[in-house]
């Protein structure tokens, strides 16, 4: 259970700095509920592709 919140944090934290290279005026809680969508689905397409590669 730790790990896998560890692991959505980080999802989540990962995101959110993206979310600066888009937006510049948005407020915290914007960048962090963008930053999950964005990283959950980079960490998704990420995932998949190893998926794909390894068999």
């Amino acid at each position: 259970m730790l790990i896998s919140i560890i692991l959505v944090l980080a999802i989540a934290a990962g995101g959110l700095a993206i979310t600066y290279l888009i937006e510049t005026d948005e407020p915290p809680l914007w960048r962090f509920a963008a930053g999950t969508v964005i990283g959950s689905a980079i960490f998704g397409t990420a995932t998949f592709a190893i998926a794909l590669l390894v068999g």
